[in-house]
């Protein structure tokens, strides 16, 4: 990593990283096919959609344990590794534009997680739009911590973490954490998040056709479900790349050169590294949108997943080694 907290990653050579990357890239070609196959379709389709792709994708481990919990009045389930017994734990926001996804379809990845990491994972279910307002995710987000920190577990021994909308549900969840003044977690990681809901980051056009599922048409729909048409966009609570980051823990941020979303984790890389937080930023080379969601697939997904580890590693006291 460079004196920017910056790495570029060119990805691996070989007939076999091509497949894998291409099996990542049907896969989400193939959802975002079905997402656009009805212009008219509700949100409660569009999530049977998406889930019923998680479904299909990704198989849960036959050895991972799931099981239901309730934290600060959230619905969230808890996923380990087999042989991971920690109270180490990755608090994750899953993905979804805010709108899609849930716990269930994020188990497989939550598994792999653990395995990688050697922790605890907890999925919580937040409120989605747009039945619900753009800043109840983050509401959510500080529940679901505090009921953790209630139930015993030290703030030293979590690490917050989301991909794509849930980055951004965690990164908008330490400001407020902050501003509260709740003991803060160990670190955040934060994978492809969406961060700024103006819309306005320059790769949303530059990387227009080069990203197979977040399009711009893509991103207007889901911001216009979540904010509606009068609602602030500009808000830190839900739009985290306009927070103020002093005093904020360890980020590690994951973003692709080719996603619409790249300069959403820029801005806050920026932002946070003007104020003094400890920043890094992983920008991998022609990637698909949440590239460690595929880790089944892709070796870039491993090794992503690998400096998550060793970022849980360096933050956390006391310090776990990765498995």
């Amino acid at each position: 990593m460079d004196a920017e907290g910056e790495q570029r990653d060119g990805g691996e050579d070989g007939g076999d990283a091509a497949r894998a990357a291409q099996l990542a890239k049907d896969a989400y070609i193939r959802l975002a096919t079905k997402l656009a196959g009805d212009p008219e379709a509700v949100a409660e389709d569009l999530r049977g959609i998406y889930e019923r792709w998680t479904d299909e994708a990704f198989a849960v481990p036959a050895d991972a344990h799931v099981e239901p919990c309730r934290l600060g009045g959230i619905e969230c389930l808890a996923v380990t590794a087999d042989g991971v017994e920690t109270e180490l734990t990755l608090l994750h926001f899953h993905g979804g534009g805010f709108v899609l996804g849930s716990p269930r379809g994020h188990r497989a990845f939550a598994a792999r997680l653990s395995a990688g990491a050697a922790v605890r994972v907890i999925l919580p279910a937040y409120r989605l739009a747009p039945e619900h307002g753009a800043d109840e995710p983050v509401q959510d987000a500080l529940a679901a911590y505090r009921g953790l920190l209630a139930g015993g577990t030290a703030a030293s021994d979590v690490v917050i973490s989301g991909d794509s909308a849930g980055g951004g549900i965690a990164l908008a969840a330490l400001p407020a954490l902050r501003d509260a003044g709740d003991p803060l977690p160990a670190g955040c990681v934060a994978m492809s998040p969406w961060t700024d809901g103006t819309l306005s980051a320059d790769s949303i056009a530059e990387n227009a056709e080069r990203d197979v599922l977040i399009s711009p048409a893509f991103l207007s729909t889901l911001a216009l479900m979540r904010f509606g048409p009068d609602g602030d966009r500009r808000d830190p609570r839900a739009s985290p790349a306009f927070a103020e980051w002093h005093g904020a823990p360890p980020l590690l941020l994951f973003a692709s050169t080719t996603e619409t979303l790249r300069d959403d984790a820029v801005a806050v890389f920026e932002r946070a590294r003007d104020a003094g937080v400890n920043a890094q930023l992983e920008l991998y080379e022609e990637m698909v949108h949440v590239w460690p969601f595929f880790s089944e697939w892709l070796p870039q997904g491993r090794r992503a997943i690998d400096q998550l580890a060793a970022f849980v590693h360096a933050c956390t006291s006391p310090p776990v080694s990765p498995r």
